[in-house]
């Protein structure tokens, strides 16, 4: 009897969460066309998505290695360096549904004898094997983009990813509204005052709780924000990854602005208002059909309080009953 000897499939990703999330149907499709018994697929992630890994070998039947840098600056090429002491040309087939970028070219030629990524007109793009012809447009989605590199099947609806987690606990009675302390995207983040005139004026027609979630040192005015907004406010602190799941599932909505707090949301399939500030919603917009979200090209303090609010009051309406 003879035996195929299975394909060994490296995609990779060198991003951060939410780009990592939209390269999910990406790795689904994968999946598919090469199901377990034919083909071993590897996962690559940047050091900072570790995070990840448990939830997509799971979920995709995969392997998720993590690298020990988070490919940015000079400690891309050292990474390149320890991947390729251990496993040169291992690979059958890499694949990258990122914006083409000279580290990720060089990684995959080293690690894979046939390549699938985005190229563009200098020397890195002649190390792929199945270069695809990058054209920037606004109007596309990150995972339509990543998808695109192998399939010209549109992503949609069904493809989405999702993470369905026991709810434990909840504010007891009223809905719970998640908000963070922080955000990497200094114009997707909306300012303290703003936020306590929206949130008044929601909590003056609708009851809700505040969930606030950020680490343990950090200086934020929680009995300002119960005094003035009115509603119960719960400071939470999160530790890892697992715990701040898990409390970001127990709430009932999430008020964030653009960013991996927004897809993560997305993923446990939670109703959502994302504020974006500069970034396209066309191009990044988390992946459900629960979330309502407003923009403005320059920062989302220039949307109008009650506009906002209009908002989280439509979501909080769409609430189940009890």
């Amino acid at each position: 009897m003879t035996f195929m000897k299975k394909k060994e499939i490296l995609i990779l990703n060198t991003t951060h969460i939410g780009t990592t999330l939209c390269d999910f149907p990406l790795i689904k499709r994968v999946r598919l066309d090469y199901p377990a018994d034919v083909a071993n697929i590897t996962v690559l992630l940047a050091r900072r998505n570790g995070v990840l890994k448990k939830y997509m070998e799971k979920e995709f039947n995969c392997t998720v290695e993590v690298m020990q840098h988070n490919f940015t600056g000079k400690s891309r090429y050292a990474e390149i360096l320890l991947q390729i002491k251990s496993r040169w040309k291992f690979f059958d087939l890499g694949i990258c549904g990122l914006e083409p970028r000279k580290s990720d070219h060089i990684l995959l030629w080293c690690l894979s004898k046939k390549t699938i990524a985005y190229i563009e007109d200098n020397w890195h793009g002649r190390l792929i094997t199945n270069g695809k012809r990058f054209v920037k447009d606004n109007n596309r989605h990150q995972s339509d983009l990543s998808c695109g590199v192998y399939s010209d099947k549109k992503v949609c609806s069904k493809d989405w990813p999702k993470l369905n987690l026991p709810v434990a606990s909840k504010c007891g009675g009223v809905p719970s509204i998640y908000i963070s302390t922080h955000n990497n995207r200094p114009n997707s983040s909306i300012n303290l005052d703003k936020l306590v005139d929206v949130l008044s004026f929601v909590f003056g027609k609708r009851q809700f709780c505040l969930v606030v979630n950020g680490p343990a040192e950090v200086d934020f005015p929680l009995n300002s924000l119960k005094e003035k907004i009115g509603c119960e406010v719960r400071y939470a602190v999160t530790k890892n990854f697992d715990a701040f799941l898990h409390l970001l599932n127990e709430c009932d909505l999430v008020f964030v602005g653009d960013g991996g707090v927004s897809h993560v949301a997305a993923w446990l399939d939670k109703p959502s208002v994302v504020l974006f500030g500069e970034t396209l919603p066309e191009q990044w917009m988390p992946m459900s059909n629960k979330v309502e979200f407003l923009f403005d090209p320059k920062t989302v303090n220039n949307i109008k309080n009650e506009e906002i609010a209009t908002k989280i009051i439509k979501q909080l309406d769409s609430l189940p009953a009890g």
